[in-house]
C-alpha cells in the first residue's frame, strides 16, 4: 500500500510539473502585436534609382548610413546612425534598419552615403524620414515637420522613406 501511494504521489507531482511547463510554453502565448526593442527606430529606406547604387558597391570606398539627429538642421554628430545593408527585394533595392536613440524625443531621420576616408564634405544626405518625393530645402531643413516621436522608451516601428542610392542626388552635404 505504501507504495501504491509513493507512485501515486510521484505520478500526481510528475502531471503537475509537466502541466506547468507546457503552459509556460511559448507556443500558449498570444501574440500581442508587433513589437521593437526599447528606445529603437526601425524600418526600410527603398532606393528606386539602383543604377547609380552599383558604383557605390565596392565598400572601400564607402558606406550607406542611416542616422537619427535630436537636432535638424543638425549642428553636430547624429544621436545614433547605423551602417545599412543594402539588398535586392522584388527588382528594388532596399535597407532594413533598426537604431537606437539615447533617449526619448524628437528624432529627424536621414539616409546618407559616407564617403571613404572620411573627411569635411564626406557625408552626402540622400533620403530624409518625411521628405520621399520632394525635397525642397524648405522641406529638408523644416524642424517641425516629419520628426520620429520615442516616447516612454517604446520603440516605433514603420518609419520608412525613399532615399536616392547616387551621390550626384544628393539633399544635403556635410
Amino acid at each position: 500500500m505504501r507504495k501504491l501511494l509513493s507512485n501515486l504521489a510521484f505520478a500526481v507531482v510528475l502531471v503537475s510539473l509537466l502541466s506547468i511547463a507546457y503552459g509556460c510554453s511559448e507556443n500558449t502565448v498570444a501574440p500581442t502585436g508587433k513589437t521593437f526593442d526599447d528606445l529603437s527606430i526601425n524600418g526600410r529606406i527603398t532606393f528606386p534609382d539602383t543604377t547609380g547604387y552599383y558604383k557605390f558597391a565596392d565598400t572601400s570606398k564607402g558606406y550607406y548610413n542611416v542616422s537619427a539627429f535630436a537636432q535638424w538642421p543638425p549642428m553636430g554628430p547624429a544621436s545614433t546612425s547605423s551602417k545599412l545593408v543594402l539588398k535586392l527585394d522584388g527588382g528594388k533595392l532596399v535597407a532594413d534598419y533598426k537604431i537606437i536613440v539615447p533617449a526619448n524625443g524628437f528624432f529627424t531621420v536621414t539616409s546618407a552615403f559616407i564617403r571613404l576616408p572620411y573627411t569635411a564634405g564626406s557625408v552626402y544626405g540622400l533620403g530624409k524620414f518625411g521628405s520621399d518625393t520632394s525635397h525642397s530645402p524648405a522641406q529638408i531643413y523644416d524642424t517641425t515637420n516629419a520628426r520620429v516621436s520615442v516616447q516612454g522608451n517604446v520603440g516605433v516601428g514603420g518609419i520608412n522613406f525613399l532615399s536616392w542610392a547616387d551621390t550626384t542626388t544628393k539633399i544635403y552635404k556635410f
